[in-house]
């Protein structure tokens, strides 16, 4: 059984730090009585898609290569009707190798949440790959802070017109 105990009350403190409702139960198929338990996740997009994507990354975790494909591919979710992404919304996937996956990850993933924080893009790590959900402009800046600072780790990183960019101030220290 994936949740069980512990694992189960972690499921169960998602929806408090992502803004959702979920929970398993039994859903119906259309044109017959059989049933299965799944896990719904109810509110708001973005809210059910970090949800998603946290529960993904819980699963790979303990499962590896259910959610990730041997091809290192984020696999495809099953969306009833309604559950579509809208106005740009998408999820965009960059592969990490084990040591940026550290050190993007960081203590207790502070280094994730900041780069999520800081650009506005839903970014979870599902295996070895950097999921970025969120609109196209959100995910750019997502995919741009992670590359900038898998850029410091091995030398300077390098930030081309940072005067044109909305997202930015460049202030003047003196090198003293």
């Amino acid at each position: 059984q994936l949740w069980a105990g512990s694992q189960l009350q972690r499921l169960t403190t998602l929806d408090f730090h992502t803004g959702v409702l979920m929970f398993f139960a039994k859903t119906s198929k259309e044109g017959g009585d059989d049933s299965d338990e799944q896990l719904c996740i109810f509110g708001p997009l973005a809210a059910r898609r970090g949800a998603e994507l946290k529960t993904m990354s819980a699963v790979e975790h303990k499962h590896p290569g259910y959610c990730v494909s041997s091809k290192g591919e984020l696999r495809d979710v099953d969306r009833v009707p309604g559950d579509e992404d809208e106005g740009g919304w998408g999820i965009d996937t960059v592969p990490l190798t084990d040591d940026s996956f550290s050190y993007a990850l960081g203590a207790r993933g502070s280094t994730r949440r900041k780069l999520a924080a800081a650009s506005g893009c839903i970014i979870e790590y599902v295996g070895r790959l950097a999921c970025f959900a969120g609109y196209r402009q959100d995910r750019r800046r997502g995919k741009d802070y992670l590359r900038w600072l898998l850029e410091q780790r091995t030398g300077q990183s390098v930030v081309d017109s940072p005067k044109e960019r909305d997202d930015c101030k460049v202030v003047k220290v003196p090198t003293s």
